[in-house]
């Protein structure tokens, strides 16, 4: 039996539909995080927020709005979010200066780099999305897979109500936020591990589940 041939280009109809879909789902992202700090306050997008101030009906017109977001955005690096990201970092953590930052709501923790590149370690926030999760496929080989993880998290940011001051009748605790690897969040969730435990856990768990925890 013959393979069929490649599809060197789109019919029209999947150039069509393929743009409908982009269109469309650029546009979600882009409306939905607006309300964000970030796109209120980004200096990268001054221009985007002036365009929609004299046009806010383009919102609501996919392809115009669209072709708006490509002129008056550049491709952004890493500096321009770092500012943002630093909130997370002053003491005490405001949920007045962390909430709606760069995404709805509050992040599921904040990520690193590993810093090979550059010898800098850069944050980045990863919010908890609603997506299923995709099986793996069958192995087709009889084989033993080991996977080497850590729980590990090297700090805890408190993001709280309230001055941070004297007055404790104003504050409140929002949410705690792991600093810590995006694969090890993944795999405590896994588990059913929440960082609040750990203290409990080691003395069930043994030396190797310490070690994971804090090595």
């Amino acid at each position: 039996m013959n393979s069929p041939s490649l599809l060197q280009a789109l019919t029209p109809e999947l150039a069509s539909s393929l743009k409908r879909r982009t269109q469309s789902t650029l546009t979600h992202i882009i409306t939905q995080n607006s309300i964000t700090q970030y796109f209120n306050q980004a200096p990268l997008l001054s221009s985007l927020r002036s365009s929609l101030a004299n046009s806010p009906e383009t919102l609501n017109q996919s392809e115009i709005f669209i072709n708006l977001f490509y002129e008056d955005v550049s491709p952004s690096t890493y500096a321009a979010y770092e500012p943002f990201i630093s909130r997370f970092f002053a003491t005490p953590c405001k949920a007045s200066d962390v909430s709606d930052l760069l995404a709805p709501g509050l992040p599921e923790l904040l990520g690193y780099t590993s810093g090979t590149s550059g010898g800098r370690v850069k944050h980045f926030l990863k919010y908890k999305q609603g997506r299923p999760q995709m099986p793996r496929p069958p192995s087709q080989a009889a084989v033993t897979i080991c996977n080497i993880n850590t729980l590990r998290y090297s700090q805890i940011i408190e993001i709280i109500v309230g001055e941070g001051g004297n007055d404790q009748a104003t504050e409140g605790l929002v949410k705690k936020v792991p600093v810590c690897l995006a694969s090890s969040m993944g795999i405590r969730r896994q588990l059913g591990i929440d960082i609040d435990g750990d203290e409990a856990l080691m003395g069930q768990r043994g030396i190797p589940f310490f070690q994971c925890l804090h090595f």
